[in-house]
């Protein structure tokens, strides 16, 4: 075209509408890729933050106010059939405790150091979902803090076969036990526990003597039995537990439970947890609710 032709209206025209067409289809196809962003995400991070601070903050001052030996937060998986544990708090068995169940794990050959694979099974039974990868990367941090001289660690090029060339020993066992006891555990709801009939019937529970309560003993008996599994590969003695459920409004459901176990008496034993610690644990539960409902609700 000539540049008169260029300069008439109609060509002005037709070269902003070609611009504006232009613009328009680079903006659509720029936010073409929103499609595929998960928008929510940061927010859903920082309700999860915010959640995890509460539960750490409930479950310790929980465990404080009535005594109890140790306290865990529940909640419910989103398919129903299992309990995910969301914080939890309390004594670390003594070393005597840690030595019994460490000489249990490796009953086979008495040695003084532990297969990794037997450790590994026993943490899958209490429902820690930690691989043997993961276990030994935990144990070589350990190792680096404890020995400068590590070779595995020195030269920065360790695996999990080099690793497994030397078992891991009675004090790696103790920090490890300390360690996992912090991570979260997904236990399957079993029916005819305590747990599965606090979150059929959104009652409290109040075993006052697990040893000849009926659905504990039962749990003891079994070899899927949550509690059973847990003192047996922990060190931890259950004596009392106390199970209070935590339920949400609209629609009225309850999304989990709070377990107290051993009540503490004087730092010498353990009872049975009374009516005021079932009203305190209820109080919890009741604000544990609330902050739930509160941070999940859409904005």
């Amino acid at each position: 075209l000539t540049q008169k032709q260029l300069s008439t209206k109609r060509m002005k025209i037709f070269s902003t509408l070609c611009a504006a067409i232009g613009v328009v289809i680079g903006c659509l196809l720029g936010m073409v890729s929103l499609l595929f962003m998960d928008l929510d995400r940061a927010e859903r991070q920082k309700k999860a933050k915010r959640l995890g601070g509460l539960f750490d903050t409930l479950v310790r001052d929980g465990r404080k106010i009535l005594g109890a030996q140790r306290c865990n937060l529940w909640l419910v998986t989103d398919d129903g059939e299992h309990l995910t544990s969301r914080a939890f708090r309390g004594e670390i068995p003594s070393r005597e405790r840690l030595r019994r169940v460490f000489d249990r794990y490796n009953d086979d050959d008495h040695s003084n150091t532990l297969n990794a694979e037997n450790l590994h099974h026993a943490f899958e039974k209490l429902g820690w979902n930690i691989d043997e990868e993961d276990l030994w990367r935990q144990v070589r941090h350990m190792r680096s803090h404890s020995s400068s001289s590590d070779k595995d660690e020195e030269d920065g090029s360790s695996t999990k076969e080099s690793a497994k060339e030397s078992d891991i020993c009675f004090e790696e066992f103790k920090e490890l036990i300390r360690f996992i006891l912090k991570e979260d555990r997904n236990i399957p709801i079993r029916k005819g526990g305590a747990k599965h009939s606090v979150l059929k019937t959104g009652k409290v529970v109040n075993i006052r003597n697990s040893f000849v309560a009926s659905s504990y003993k039962r749990n003891f008996q079994k070899e899927g039995g949550s509690t059973r599994n847990f003192d047996m590969y922990t060190g931890y003695d259950t004596f009392s537990v106390l199970l209070v459920p935590v339920v949400v409004e609209d629609p009225k459901r309850v999304i989990g439970l709070i377990e107290f176990a051993n009540k503490s008496v004087d730092g010498i034993g353990y009872e049975a947890f009374n009516e005021t610690d079932e009203k305190v644990a209820m109080l919890l539960a009741s604000v544990a609710s609330s902050f739930i409902q509160e941070t999940l609700a859409p904005e």
